[in-house]
């Protein structure tokens, strides 16, 4: 069984005037880092047509220059194996704390039989 996995973390280098960045992959929750410290969800909105689509993080307060923003999606995925009998599970993955601290993103799986 093939399963193909598309990373849903993007990165920007604040430059000290711009408060609103895209999300450019669909997304039901995420997480927002600036410099590798998770943001508190009161420091910026989000905006999204639609639960499940793309959108933009609007922060409160301008990220100073140079400030690596960070933003992961935090949805939690449901797997379902293709042999008949199969049990589903829930996985939950988390790529960016590694990917703001500069190593490869690596993924965390916390098995949760449904």
């Amino acid at each position: 069984m093939t399963v193909q996995v598309t990373d849903r973390v993007v990165q920007y280098t604040a430059n000290g005037t711009t408060v609103q960045f895209d999300v450019p992959f669909q997304f039901f929750e995420i997480e927002v880092y600036s410099n590798g410290a998770l943001v508190d969800p009161n420091e910026y909105v989000i905006s999204q047509l639609s639960p499940g689509l793309t959108g933009s993080v609007t922060f409160n307060t301008t990220p100073p220059s140079s400030t690596v923003i960070t933003i992961s999606s935090a949805t939690t995925s449901v797997i379902n194996a293709s042999r008949p009998g199969s049990i589903p599970l829930v996985a939950t993955t988390s790529v960016a704390s590694a990917a703001t601290k500069g190593a490869t993103a690596a993924v965390t799986l916390r098995k949760t039989w449904l």
